[in-house]
């Protein structure tokens, strides 16, 4: 599997070397700080994870009240939902992970952040809720394309150990 991470990111590496590049100290910047700009966005996945579920669980009652009196079921908690939230955990448990080693600008933070990256566009993919699967794919890849693309500007600021 390492291997196949590898060649994901060297091809992608292949796709966005063509694009213009941000300042040399545009991506000092990012590389020194993108540790503290990940504990943040865990921060805030936990809380927005917890949001989701409690919002998933009021869903679910009163579905579960609506059967109770023979209205139609608007159904609560679906397969998509919870692997939608099992990915959005997922993601933030690998983020930080990548924290500690971001910090010391070690390139084990950065895989990880590509990981995190790779596992946040699928469920982007699969979380297309009542909307258009076409659109939830769209969607999806142009936040793929915006991460990678700084995600990829910084990652020769990290050194393996």
């Amino acid at each position: 599997m390492k291997e196949s991470i590898k060649k994901l990111e060297d091809m992608i590496d292949g796709w966005l070397k063509p694009l213009p590049h941000l300042p040399a100290d545009w991506r000092k910047w990012i590389s020194e700080n993108i540790w503290w700009i990940t504990l943040v966005g865990v921060i805030l996945d936990g809380f927005a994870a917890l949001a989701i579920y409690q919002t998933a669980s009021y869903v679910n009652q009163f579905s579960n009240l609506l059967s109770a009196v023979g209205a139609a079921n608007p159904s609560g908690w679906t397969f998509p939902m919870m692997v939608s939230i099992a990915l959005f955990v997922l993601t933030a448990v690998i983020m930080a992970m990548a924290i500690a080693p971001l910090r010391v600008m070690n390139k084990k933070g950065w895989d990880l952040l590509f990981l995190a990256t790779i596992v946040s566009v699928v469920a982007s993919v699969f979380n297309y809720g009542s909307g258009s699967i076409v659109m939830s794919v769209i969607g999806a890849a142009v936040g793929a394309v915006i991460g990678m693309y700084f995600l990829f500007e910084i990652r020769s600021h990290f050194k393996k150990a």
